[in-house]
Formats: C-alpha cells, sequence, structure tokens
C-alpha cells in the first residue's frame, strides 16, 4: 500500500440488515408522497423546445421524479428521484436529437406534448 501511496480501503454498504420489510414499505410510501407532491405543485408545461431554450438560459427543467440542466460548460445532465429522495445524476451517453426522451414526455389534455419545469 505504501509503495503506491494508497490512503486505505474504501468500504461499501451492499446489504443493510437494519432494512426490515416495513421500513421498506415506509421508504416506498414516503416516495411516493413526494412524487405526488411533485405533481401537485409542479410548474408551467413548456415545450421540450422551451425547456431546451430554458436550460440554455441556465434553468434547470422537471417532469416528475426526473431533471435536466446543463453545468457550466454546456453539458447536459440527468437525473432520477431514487427512493431515498435523493437525485441521482448522470450524464447520458447518446440522447435522440430528433425526438423527446420517453422519461420527459407529457401529454397534457390537448394532446400537446410538454415538460415542467422549475425556477
Amino acid at each position: 500500500m505504501e509503495l503506491h501511496d494508497f490512503k486505505g480501503l474504501d468500504f461499501s454498504e451492499v446489504y443493510d440488515s437494519a432494512f426490515t420489510v416495513e421500513k421498506e414499505e415506509d421508504q416506498k410510501r414516503n416516495y411516493q408522497a413526494v412524487l405526488d407532491f411533485i405533481e401537485r405543485n409542479k410548474g408551467i408545461e413548456v415545450s421540450y423546445d422551451e425547456a431546451r431554450f430554458l436550460m440554455e438560459q441556465g434553468k434547470a427543467v422537471a417532469s416528475g421524479k426526473w431533471r435536466m440542466q446543463l453545468d457550466e460548460i454546456a453539458e447536459l445532465w440527468i437525473a432520477d428521484l431514487t427512493p431515498t429522495l435523493v437525485y441521482d445524476w448522470g450524464q447520458p451517453n447518446f440522447l435522440a436529437i430528433f425526438s423527446t426522451p420517453s422519461f420527459l414526455n407529457t401529454i397534457n389534455k390537448d394532446n400537446r406534448q410538454t415538460i415542467e419545469y422549475m425556477i
């Protein structure tokens, strides 16, 4: 370890014996409650093109449990709200330019494809 200047081991939890079925059910209920809250309190709905414009202006856009935004060098980041109520951010390896990604599709009552955004 000293030869390669390793600092030590980094252990990751792979199983939590204290995470019972009851705790899992509570987590699911809390997650659904947050998703319901997001749906009830969503911002205005905009088209995908409008959402892209908002992101170019430094805004984040959202659709349900999903979030998208550009970083300081204009690279796209997408987040998924996890059951632990933490956003899991990552960069897509591929994103079709000619169609809206399926996880962002929201069809409103006028049959118009929209995306919600938050400021």
